[in-house]
């Protein structure tokens, strides 16, 4: 009878190194498909958002929604202490809106689009982004572990220095005191922008609101220290500079670009050196008005060059 031959030692040795070799090959590129999977997706739901924002002004004057700035999604309630909402569901944070609804100031600004997108429960899943690694917890229902649906950025520095009043969202100094009607106009009608098309609507990002005090990538962050903190949730595992590129990480998740929505109804993947000032304050007179708004420490220049900052990519 003839011995069957068996591997040696060194043949299983090689084809183990040669699978090991093969691994190393394929699994970058395997991540790097499941990236691209997870920023379609969020592509996505910023398309159809923009479809729900499209089809609201459709039923309003072509306006969008009045300003709103925080993360509730629960009308009255928190939905895990069963406490009222932040500064009680009756303080002077509930307001009107043009057409005499109420509204609370602190919800996050897609609550005000629900009916266009599938209604209460449904409408807010829409505004994950699976590729978020973290965002504000200023005025949330719950961490984000447990309710992710605050992952897109509303321009609101368009609406702030819009240099129109009447088309601005509210009126500065009045708002916090008065609930009547005509303190609260919606958002511009999408014809008193200059160039829609080059005009921010939402974009991916950190903050619900961005105002133009510190919070967009053409100007000065509010808290920039300049300190290189180790930066938790950070893929390159880079350190990054506080809370300026703890933002723009958020900004440009999508593999170092930003999901950006457009006025127009159109959505672009922008790179940093592509969202410059005019693209969220599409006017002369409104770049001046928010250049001089707190003597300007907002508009000043990048503390660096943010087209050699950490995003995490």
């Amino acid at each position: 009878m003839k011995n069957k031959k068996a591997f040696t030692l060194i043949e299983l040795l090689v084809v183990i190194a040669i699978i090991g070799i093969l691994a190393s090959l394929l699994l970058p590129a395997l991540a790097k498909a499941k990236q691209k999977s997870r920023s379609l997706k969020g592509q996505n739901n910023g398309k159809a958002i923009g479809q729900g924002v499209i089809a609201y002004r459709g039923d309003h004057d072509d306006r969008c929604a009045p300003k709103t700035n925080g993360g509730y999604w629960q009308r009255y309630t928190d939905p895990v202490t069963g406490n009222a909402a932040r500064n009680g569901s009756t303080h002077v944070n509930w307001k009107i809106d043009g057409n005499g609804d109420d509204y609370y100031y602190y919800w996050y600004w897609g609550k005000m689009y629900e009916d266009y997108l599938g209604g209460v429960g449904t409408a807010e899943k829409v505004f994950n982004d699976p590729m978020c690694r973290a965002s504000d917890t200023y005025y949330t229902d719950a961490p984000r572990r447990a309710r992710p649906f605050v992952d897109w950025s509303w321009n609101g520095a368009a609406e702030s220095y819009a240099g129109n009043e009447s088309a601005n969202y509210d009126h500065h100094g009045s708002w916090s005191r008065n609930r009547e009607v005509a303190s609260y106009a919606q958002g511009r009608q999408l014809t008193d922008y200059a160039s829609p098309d080059k005009t921010i609507a939402f974009q991916s990002g950190y903050e619900s609101m961005l105002d133009g005090n510190g919070d967009v990538p053409c100007f000065a962050f509010l808290h920039d220290s300049g300190v290189m903190n180790t930066g938790k949730g950070n893929m390159s595992g880079k350190k990054t500079r506080g809370n300026s590129e703890t933002t723009l990480r958020e900004l440009f998740r999508h593999m170092g670009k930003s999901a950006v929505m457009y006025a127009d109804g159109h959505m672009e993947l922008n790179e940093i050196s592509e969202l410059t000032a005019d693209r969220y304050v599409p006017s002369e007179f409104g770049l001046a008005k928010w250049k001089a708004y707190s003597g300007g420490r907002y508009a000043k220049p990048p503390p660096y060059d943010f087209t050699t900052a950490n995003i995490g990519w």
